[in-house]
């Protein structure tokens, strides 16, 4: 997801509004967009990377923490966990 000249993002999973023209690199704005957080980028992505995709017009963020079994909703509203 390309946000600015210097912000471009890549979520792990996302799922597109609509299927992208085969020749287009940007798929624009997703509704949702799945993190799995590692022990490397887990604060940028819960911290940098779900701030700016939410401004960025995306309906949901997930976070997922496999090692704690937590699913974290993010959305403009707030967030909500889901622990399995």
């Amino acid at each position: 997801m390309i946000l600015g000249e210097h912000d471009v993002y890549q979520p792990d999973l996302v799922v597109l509004r609509e299927a992208p023209a085969t020749t287009e690199r940007d798929v624009g704005i997703p509704l949702l967009a799945i993190e799995v957080l590692s022990p490397t980028s887990r604060r940028r992505d819960r911290e940098v990377k779900t701030a700016a995709l939410l401004a960025a017009g995306v309906a949901e963020v997930w976070l997922v923490d496999p090692d704690e079994h937590v699913v974290e909703r993010c959305s403009r509203v707030g967030v909500r966990t889901a622990k399995g």
